[in-house]
């Protein structure tokens, strides 16, 4: 995590208008004109730390963490969902040095990318999300935070209600047990 800068600052504004669990996501009239939509990234309010002004933010999950949307300044005018899903994980692994402050990212020590985003046969909303690269855990918490701000990242658009996530040709948790601390 990088405190300061103007990216980090206004990540910090963007944090402090969402106080939902919810993606806070919201198109100028041109961009839904267009078919943009503007991407939401993720990051862990650890052991359910105060976000702004005292609120918490998002459900509890793993250990008493909470997850906080933060829009970014990217936009995706992709016309299939699974370009969409790949724009808004890129986003997140791009976003790894711009935590705001009092947030943490447990992508920040990973080198990761989307190989394919396709649709789960005969599930309706369902997508398999294909990555590569390198993931790296800083510990047992960063197993369900890691799952939480894959699955949150991608699932923000409407028509994908869940994901199966795979490192390789495994998937997520498995390949998170195996690795374990590196």
């Amino acid at each position: 995590m990088r405190p300061g800068g103007k990216k980090a600052a206004a990540l910090v504004t963007a944090a402090a208008a969402c106080f939902a669990a919810v993606a806070c996501v919201s198109a100028s009239p041109a961009e839904e004109a267009a078919g943009s939509a503007a991407l939401v990234v993720h990051f862990v309010a650890v052991e359910g730390e105060p976000v702004v002004g005292g609120r918490q933010v998002g459900e509890v999950f793993g250990c008493a963490d909470r997850l906080v949307a933060v829009d970014v300044e990217e936009t995706t005018a992709a016309e299939t969902i699974e370009a969409r899903v790949t724009a808004a994980l890129a986003a997140q692994f791009a976003a790894k040095d711009e935590a705001p402050e009092g947030l943490y990212d447990s992508l920040a020590r990973s080198v990761l990318r989307v190989d394919r985003v396709e649709p789960v046969p005969a599930l309706p909303g369902a997508y398999r999300v294909h990555l590569g690269g390198n993931l790296r855990l800083g510990g047992a918490c960063d197993t369900p935070r890691v799952r939480e701000q894959l699955e949150a990242t991608a699932t923000q658009f409407p028509e994908v209600e869940m994901v199966e996530i795979f490192l390789g040709d495994e998937p997520l948790d498995a390949a998170m047990a195996a690795r374990g601390r590196e």
